[in-house]
């Protein structure tokens, strides 16, 4: 089972480079969580005691605004690291963060234990850097979305960001995208009325455009894709 884990460690860019014999020392102290659509991986205010490993979901960090409005900052899925800012300096999250697919599976790995490895790892705290890099990138992806023109522009640049992060090329060359994401949830992504994804989706499908599948959703031409994103 550790060794199992040690492996899965490897997807992540973090630790693709970690020594055997670190994986696996992370892995005898690592705790494996389920999560659902809506439940919280953190609350603002919380202190990070733990390092998120995001093996499968999708991550988005909101932060509530004085008015008492949602506002979405940023988005993690599948081999990321959502939270690692606070966690490097030990502060407070300043928001939280909400499961926004159907269900969510993280590995946690103590703070403290991780900062040690990569402290005295420099392969691993050029990673670290990268990851960071990576992150601070994350944070300006939505406003390309929310300003990319109307709505079937906005749901297609949504999808080409979420494929180039987290898509995996299927045995015939389509794209697949193994996120479950319910309608509403796009809708609040793009900044779109459910009815009006609802339309553009099916229009998509009856196309062989976009497909959803239950593991996720599967584009079948990406040059269409970018198209339909204005690109």
């Amino acid at each position: 089972m550790l060794l199992k884990l040690a492996e899965t460690f490897r997807t992540f860019p973090l630790l693709r480079h970690a020594s055997s014999a670190t994986l696996e020392a992370l892995a005898a102290e690592t705790e494996t969580k389920q999560l659902t659509c809506g439940e919280l991986l953190w609350r603002a205010g919380d202190v990070p005691t733990r390092v998120f490993l995001l093996r499968r979901g999708l991550i988005e960090i909101v932060r509530v605004t004085a008015g008492g409005a949602e506002v979405g900052l940023a988005l993690f899925g599948p081999r990321e690291c959502p939270g690692l800012f606070a966690a490097l300096d030990g502060r407070q999250f300043p928001a939280d963060a909400r499961v926004l697919s159907e269900s969510a599976e993280v590995m946690e790995v103590p703070r403290l234990r991780l900062l040690e490895v990569v402290d005295a790892d420099p392969e691993l705290g050029r990673a670290m850097s990268e990851v960071l890099r990576h992150h601070n990138a994350v944070l300006r992806e939505k406003v390309d979305v929310l300003t990319a023109g109307e709505v079937p522009q906005r749901l297609a640049t949504l999808f080409l960001v979420l494929l180039e992060r987290f898509g995996d090329e299927g045995e015939h060359g389509e794209q697949q995208l193994p996120v479950v994401l319910a309608r509403r949830v796009l809708a609040r992504l793009v900044s779109a009325r459910v009815e009006t994804v609802i339309r553009v989706l099916s229009k998509w499908d009856k196309e062989a455009f976009v497909e959803t599948s239950e593991h996720g959703f599967i584009v079948h031409d990406t040059s269409r894709l970018r198209a339909e994103a204005g690109r």
